[in-house]
Parts: structure tokens; sequence; C-alpha cells
């Protein structure tokens, strides 16, 4: 349909007498094929191509949401946290989870209902095996930041527990910095006079 599925680019491949070998990436219909002349070269040889996907053409997030702010992985999933998309009002934000299985594909998408308008929820994101946490910097009045806990249940993404930070630090931040182990979470909660207190919360 004319969208952009991949960019690639920076293609380097070097025989064993570390010397440049000639080489191209050509599109052939639906495919990225890798021509190297290897008349002249002394095997073995590496190829380095850079190819990656670019998801946000393929899942349509508008300029501006900032894709990608927060990144995690573990094994085959990650998850992608975008504090500034709209759909759940002005930077109410989500996170997406992919999954690889022979490529990579949308396992979920992440947004609380009860998401605020400027929620930046996705700033931060930690996964460990089935459960993520993350953060959403300014969704509770006046402003302590809260952390959503999701776990995997074989289908679904579901909510399964909402931290908020002390009420009386207004700004206080709460989220800013999370670590995810197992079942046990750290949470960073950054205070007015620029210090910070770090939580263990266990999410059993």
């Amino acid at each position: 349909d004319g969208s952009r599925a991949i960019r690639y680019g920076d293609l380097h491949v070097i025989d064993a007498r570390q010397h440049e070998v000639e080489a191209r990436m050509v599109v052939e219909g639906q495919k990225l094929a890798l021509e190297i002349d290897t008349s002249k070269a002394v095997f073995p040889i590496v190829v380095d191509p850079l190819i990656g996907a670019d998801f946000n053409d393929l899942y349509g997030d508008a300029e501006g949401d900032h894709f990608g702010t927060a990144i995690d992985t573990d094994g085959t999933t990650v998850v992608i946290g975008v504090p500034h998309d709209d759909d759940a009002g002005l930077d109410a934000g989500s996170v997406y989870v992919f999954q690889k299985t022979s490529g990579w594909s949308i396992l979920s998408r992440l947004m609380p209902n009860t998401l605020l308008p400027g929620s930046r929820f996705g700033e931060v994101v930690s996964l460990s095996g089935n459960t993520v946490a993350v953060t959403a910097d300014l969704n509770v009045s006046p402003n302590t930041g809260t952390v959503y806990v999701y776990t995997f249940n074989g289908p679904n993404w579901q909510q399964e527990a909402v931290l908020q930070g002390d009420p009386q630090q207004a700004n206080g931040g709460f989220g800013r910095a999370l670590d995810l182990n197992v079942d046990t979470l750290a949470v960073v909660q950054t205070i007015p006079i620029n210090a910070a207190v770090t939580k263990g919360i266990s999410v059993d």
C-alpha cells in the first residue's frame, strides 16, 4: 500500500583479511536481498547489515506521541512506552507489548480507563517474565504519580495492582524509576528537596 514497513542500510561486508567486500541491498518484490561479490574474498566473511522495523508506521502512532520513550525486554517480549499518546486524552499515554514469534507482532496495548489528560502513562516501564510495571507520571492530584502493574494470564495482559506515592508529597514523582525482578518491584519517588527514597513492593 506504499507505507514503510522496514528501514535498511549501512551494509558492511569484510573478509578474513579485513578487506571490504563489494555488496549491496536490493528490493525484489516483497523481499529484501543481499548481493555480495565474493570472487576476490577470503573466507570466512562477515556480513553486517542494518535492518529495522518501524513500529510507528506499522501501528500508526502520530507524530509527537514519543513512541519508544521507555523500552524494556525479557526474552521474546518487548514493552514500549508512548507517554504522549492522545487516544485517551491529550498526553494521556499508552504502552505497546510486542512478542517475537516468526517476526515481531503486537500482543497487547495497555491503557487503563482511569487515565487523565497529561497522565503520561508509559513514561517508565519495567518488564520481568509475565509482569510489567508502568508509570503514569501525573495521574493523581497533586501529581504524586501512579504505578500500574499488569500480568499476562495467557491471551491477555490484566491489570493487577495500582500503586500510589505519598499523597503528602506534591509533585513527588512516584515511579520516576522502576526495577521489577520476578515478584519484587523497586519504585523511586523523588521529593521536593531533591532527595529520593526507594520503596520495595511485593507484587505477589
